[in-house]
Parts: C-alpha cells; structure tokens; sequence
C-alpha cells in the first residue's frame, strides 16, 4: 500500500459511515495499515502506580515481621503461625467468624483481649497476602504485556503516509473527533502489528516502482490516489531481480576469468578481487543482511572463484604472454 501526490476527501462509501466504520474498514483492508497508539507514558505511569503499590504492601509486611518479632519472644502462638501457613489462616477463619458472630449480637466488648488481637494479626496478614497475591500478578502481567508491546516495530514511513493521507484531508479533515482527532501526530508512539519484509530490494522496488504492482481491481479512494498492490508480485520480482544479479556475478567472472585464461595471473587475481567486492556491495545494499551474514556469503562466493582459477593462478608459465 502506497501513496502519491494530492489530497482531496475520503470516498464515500454507501455501506459505512465515515469516522469508526470506513476507517476500520481501510485498515483492514491491507495488512500495513494496522498502525495504533502504544501509549508509553500511560503504560509507563501505570506500571509506577503498580509498583508504587506493591512497595506499601511490602513495606506493610515488614512493619507486621517486626511486630510479630518482638511477640513472638513470648507467645508461642505467634512463634507457630510463623512457622504453618495454615495455622495462621485457621487463626484468621476463627477470627473473622468470631467478628462475624459478636456483629450479628453487637457484642464488641472482647475485641481488646490477647486472642482476638492475635486473632486480628493473623486476619491482617491473611488479608495482606491476598492483596500482595493480586497486585503481584497485575504488576508482573502489565510488565510482561509492555516489553510485547516494544518489541513491536514502528511502522514504516510509506505505511504511515498512507494513512495520514486517508486520516488528514483537505476536504473532510480529521477521520475522527475529539481526543482521537491528532491519533496520529506521535510517529514516536505508533507501533505496526505487521511488517513487510523489508529488505531494500523490496523497499526499492516499493517505493519506486509500487504502481507497477498495483491491483487495478482494488482502488478504494481515487480521489486521495491511494493504490494497493500485491505484496507476493513484490517478492517474486525481488527473487528474480536476486537471482539474476547473484548469476551475473558469478557466470560473469567466470566468464572473465575464461578469457583471461593466458594472461598474467596477477590479472586474473585482481578479477577475482574486483567481482568479489561487487558481490559483497550487492550483498550489503540489497539485502539487509548482518555483517557476519556479507563476510560469509563473500567468502563462500570467493571460495567458487578460486577453486575455478586455482589451476592456473599462479606465476605465469613459459610461453604465456604477460602482461
């Protein structure tokens, strides 16, 4: 999906609405343009709000180690909840129905007593550990869900630029109102959930030659001449333009070195360097291979040629002309 020069309104279209409707609809229609908000400041607040939480209920459960320490020198009580979980929640159960049953009577007077108290710790830490458990897991799951979220790639420029182009127009301005009217002003905090292979063959071939690719049967919006063109023609004629440049430079050198064949070897070496730097520019500027990944095909490449000519590369024999 691309874009070119003008910018006019949207197409209406019989079936939807403008705003929500027709731009769900353009969206759908092309993988690319599935371009949205990822809202990193938000997630960056509400993972401090989470954690900002979690840190007063750690700091809570250290004020209750410390209290239960000093107890628990004289009360094997506190000693034993300290030691079995499930001492502690049978004390906080006995607690809440005890609490439970002096509400039904309004009876409040026992609530000072040693039992109860301890019965109202154990209730607290019960209680404690609940929230710990849930702020836990909604911490630990929105730190999970915002790393996902910037692995996410940014959308390209052409993605980009297409949807503006059907966002923003000079006749019907922004596709929606409100807060979502500058949706797309943050280029910084907009992420792709797809992206095409983005090689720079493909992108050239894109970028530049994309109307060439063009699905006349799919022109949605005319008047803003937006086109769509078919992503597997883009890949099959970058396999094609690859193939064809990765036989020229290897029949080519073949073929030079060939018709070298009686001259000085220092010749025939310095064919062998030249076509090698050719393959790995070729490599490096169509490809978006690592420079681990040129090293090793121009090595491999280097390794074709050289078996070819290591019969002959070498001093040359008498009665070759030198050169």
């Amino acid at each position: 999906m691309t874009d070119l020069e003008a910018s006019k309104g949207r197409f209406p279209d019989p079936e939807r609405l403008d705003g929500f409707p027709s731009l769900s609809h353009f969206i759908a229609e092309d993988t690319e343009g599935a371009i949205f908000l990822k809202f990193d400041r938000l997630s960056a607040r509400n993972l401090l709000y989470l954690q900002s939480n979690l840190n007063e209920l750690q700091a809570r459960l250290g004020e209750l180690d410390r209290i239960d320490a000093e107890r628990g020198v004289h009360d094997s009580g506190v000693q034993l909840s300290a030691k079995a979980y499930s001492d502690l929640k049978a004390k906080a159960r006995w607690y809440q129905e005890d609490r439970d049953a002096a509400m039904r009577k309004d009876d409040r007077t026992s609530a000072a007593d040693d039992e109860n108290a301890t019965g109202a710790d154990a209730f607290e830490r019960v209680a404690l550990h609940r929230q710990i458990k849930e702020a836990m897991r909604d911490y630990r799951e929105a730190l999970i869900q915002a790393r996902e979220v910037m692995n996410f790639s940014p959308p390209s420029t052409r993605a980009l630029s297409t949807l503006k182009r059907y966002f923003y127009t000079e006749k019907d301005k922004s596709a929606l109102l409100g807060c979502d009217a500058n949706l797309l002003d943050d280029p910084e905090d907009l992420i792709a959930l797809v992206q095409s292979d983005n090689d720079r063959l493909s992108g050239l071939l894109r970028h530049t030659f994309g109307r060439c690719f063009s699905d006349r049967k799919r022109n949605p919006q005319p008047d803003l001449e937006i086109y769509f063109f078919s992503e597997n023609r883009i890949q099959l004629a970058s396999y094609i333009i690859s193939i064809f440049f990765s036989g020229i430079l290897l029949l080519g050198a073949m073929a030079c070195l060939s018709i070298l064949n009686n001259r000085s070897w220092k010749l025939r070496l310095g064919i062998v360097a030249l076509f090698t730097s050719l393959f790995g520019v070729v490599i490096g500027l169509l490809t978006n291979a690592r420079r681990a990944e040129v090293f090793a095909s121009t090595a491999a490449y280097t390794a074709v040629l050289v078996v070819y000519v290591s019969s002959n590369l070498g001093p040359s024999a008498p009665g070759m002309n030198g050169v």
